[in-house]
């Protein structure tokens, strides 16, 4: 049985229309090997599309396939990997670049209109297992990179971390002055589990409010085993120039953000 699954969406204003790119794992093992909630993914193949509307609440349509990645051959002909997931995107000297991957980060410029690739893939963290979820911005003079690592099911060990660059391709590290290239499962980690939340992860982009506050969304696990969404308050330290969040540790409560 065939098995249709959408991941990850990802919105982005392009040319005055929205774009949502999404990945979507086709194949049929799904149902067998990954059951629903599991936090897992399988298939054969993994697509990348691409949806647009003019309007947020407007109809949505299927602009393109973006990529196509094979899991047991790799996707030759857009030379992205298989665990092609997790797509984002950032404006950077005028070009759009989207970055994607577990196990593993990567970057790769796309065209104007946001549809196609155009460049090669660059390796932003190490290829660890279940280095995820990349969200970068800019602030202040340096590219921020968010990522997820250690695993989103409910018996692994999710964690935020956060890095740094005044490249957006390169050089990326934390407070501490650790390399993701080179070490990603001991960088310091911006948030993790504590008390009856677990493996939280995969963070949303950082808002700010009417009122300056920051938020950000992400996803954990209850002692009930249930996965939810949880949001936080951010904080800058002045001393590091690194954020965390306010409260340090996963909160069952928050304020509500003026927007």
């Amino acid at each position: 049985r065939i098995c249709l699954r959408l991941w990850a969406p990802h919105l982005v204003r392009v040319n005055e229309k929205w774009l949502c790119y999404v990945t979507m794992p086709y194949g049929r093992k799904w149902n067998a090997e990954y059951p629903a909630g599991s936090g897992q993914f399988g298939g054969n193949l993994l697509y990348g599309f691409v949806l647009s509307a003019n309007e947020l609440s407007g109809k949505w349509k299927l602009e393109t396939v973006l990529f196509c990645g094979d899991k047991e051959q790799g996707d030759e002909y857009h030379k992205l990997k298989w665990n092609s997931i997790d797509i984002s995107t950032i404006w950077y000297d005028g070009s759009l670049y989207m970055l994607y991957g577990t196990n593993g980060v990567n970057i790769v410029k796309l065209a104007n209109d946001g549809l196609s690739i155009q460049g090669t893939s660059i390796l932003l963290t190490e290829e660890a297992n279940n280095c995820e979820a990349g969200y970068m911005f800019w602030r202040a003079g340096y590219f921020y990179l968010m990522t997820s690592i250690g695993g989103a099911g409910r018996n692994e060990h999710y964690a935020i971390s956060i890095t740094r660059s005044t490249s957006p391709f390169s050089g990326f590290v934390d407070q501490n002055g650790t390399y993701i290239l080179n070490d990603a499962r001991n960088i310091k980690k911006m948030f993790q589990e504590y008390g009856n939340i677990f493996s939280v992860g995969h963070n949303s982009r950082i808002v700010r409010d009417k009122e300056g506050r920051e938020f950000c969304m992400y996803a954990g696990y209850t002692e009930t085993g249930k996965r939810k969404l949880f949001l936080q308050e951010i904080e800058w330290d002045k001393s590091t120039g690194y954020p965390h969040f306010k409260g340090v540790l996963p909160q069952e409560k928050c304020l509500i953000p003026n927007i």
